[in-house]
């Protein structure tokens, strides 16, 4: 037996692609963003267990040091503003409820949602249409995930949430969820 005879193929996933194919020419302007602080990065690496010490010298405002959050309960890791959606453990009818927000960094325009999830993952997004009227407005949106019955794949499932402007914008966040 040879060595590639050996390789199995496996359908690929959001671990292995990300939001999709880079276009250079869509990336210049992107429509939306999901931005994110410095701040928010701090609490994300004191939430890993970098202490306050630490983190002051990557933060440096003008109101004096670092200040965590009291408690790690004040802090929730799904809502790191990043431009994925990862649930890293859900259970059969115990809905996640997430926040994400995007800022506009295009012309003025409405972005209507789409969502692809397999028949197991119901995925709801409020609102479901966000208006923008100028450059730099931020608009938030939650989005709940219910795990409705057990996958047929092993351990995790896979989304997309897509906000479509109708013309050229087409901003992806994959989603990706590990079921107990």
């Amino acid at each position: 037996m040879k060595e590639h005879d050996e390789i199995r193929l496996k359908t690929a996933t959001p671990f292995a692609y990300g939001a999709g194919e880079l276009q250079p020419n869509r990336v210049a302007n992107p429509g939306l963003v999901y931005d994110i602080t410095t701040e928010e990065y701090l609490n994300y690496l004191w939430f890993r267990g970098a202490c306050a010490g630490q983190l002051d010298e990557f933060y440096k405002p003008d109101d004096g040091p670092y200040e965590p959050p009291r408690t790690k309960k004040e802090f929730n890791i799904l809502n790191l503003n990043y431009p994925t959606i990862t649930v890293p453990y859900i259970q059969i009818g115990h809905p996640v409820v997430l926040i994400r927000t995007v800022e506009n960094v295009g012309c003025p325009g409405k972005y209507r949602v789409k969502v692809t999830a397999p028949s197991e993952l119901k995925v709801d997004v409020e609102p479901q249409i966000l208006a923008f009227k100028f450059v730099g407005e931020k608009k938030q949106f939650r989005v709940t995930l219910t795990l409705r019955d057990t996958p047929e794949t092993d351990g995790y499932v896979f989304g997309m949430l897509v906000w479509m402007d109708g013309s050229r914008h087409k901003v992806n966040t994959p989603i990706i969820v590990r079921y107990s």
